[in-house]
């Protein structure tokens, strides 16, 4: 009975420490789970936090992109008024992307994109601006030459025309007449010569034309000026006033019109005396055309 007893007793005790072992088995299989889980939450939890970094640091690398080429198309130096509209429209799109979260990949990716097309519109708005840049300088290189040329050529013309005014001037001079042999004889009311100055009802003006081979023939118009001792031109009513080549006014006492054919010819002038003249010297100035070709002073006593 006893042995019986014993026998159950030790059954019961392997039976127990059985029962113990699988459930501390279970219990630890149960622990290893469970940290096994908390494990996999965490390593989730670091993946998810690691990955909004990475995002976050990508935005601002791309931002930071974004703005440095925003600086770079305000800074584009032209004078193409359709460039710089272009540079400003492409920097206002930014200013827009920039106003846009990318808080995931897909939004990233798309900020790449547009990073990327900027970066092409912004080397061919270069390229462009630095062809016309060359173009412009070409230009201007070659409106310095021109400016150049015309400078030399107007100094040329200048030195050309004033050249050819002097031999135009030479030639008018040498087409001037001169005269000599002038005389002024004072004539009574009987066309005689007169005794007495205060006799003298008219004043003849006598003098030689010079041959000028150089001359311009044909009509020429002569006036006598006679300036008496007081400093006044004699006048009378043949008298008038014609401008002279120097631009003065000139007052006539006669004027009288000849037939010139580029040989010497002597020739003569009445000027009329409508007052008493007094004794004392008279200049005499003969003007051909406007010129003053002759002049002498006479004492009339």
């Amino acid at each position: 009975m006893n042995k019986k007893i014993n026998v159950l007793l030790v059954i019961s005790v392997l039976i127990l420490g059985t029962v113990v072992g699988v459930m501390f088995a279970i219990v630890k299989e149960q622990r290893m789970c469970v940290s096994d889980t908390r494990r996999v939450l965490e390593s989730r939890e670091t993946i998810v936090i690691d990955q909004d970094n990475i995002i976050e640091g990508q935005k601002k690398v791309l931002e930071n992109d974004l703005i440095l080429i925003q600086k770079q198309f305000g800074g584009l130096q032209t004078d193409n008024d359709s460039l710089r509209n272009l540079a400003s429209e492409q920097q206002g799109r930014i200013v827009k992307l920039l106003a846009i979260q990318a808080d995931n990949t897909s939004k990233i990716a798309a900020y790449q994109r547009e990073l990327e097309t900027f970066r092409k519109v912004l080397n061919s708005y270069i390229i462009q601006i630095d062809s016309i840049n060359k173009v412009n300088i070409a230009l201007k290189e070659e409106k310095v030459d021109l400016l150049r040329k015309l400078i030399m050529a107007q100094s040329q013309y200048i030195s050309t025309e004033e050249d050819n005014e002097i031999l135009r001037s030479a030639i008018r001079q040498a087409q001037v007449l001169s005269i000599s042999k002038i005389t002024l004889t004072g004539l009574n009311d009987r066309d005689k010569r007169g005794g007495r100055v205060g006799e003298i009802a008219k004043l003849k003006v006598g003098f030689t034309i010079r041959e000028n081979q150089s001359a311009i023939s044909g009509e020429k118009t002569l006036h006598v000026t006679i300036i008496k001792p007081n400093g006044n031109v004699l006048v009378n009513r043949e008298s008038g006033t014609f401008v002279a080549k120097d631009g003065s006014t000139v007052t006539y006492s006669s004027q009288r019109t000849i037939e010139y054919e580029n040989k010497g010819i002597e020739s003569y002038m009445f000027a009329d005396n409508n007052e008493r003249l007094v004794s004392g010297l008279y200049e005499v100035k003969l003007y051909c055309d406007g010129s003053m070709v002759g002049s002498s002073v006479f004492e009339l006593k």
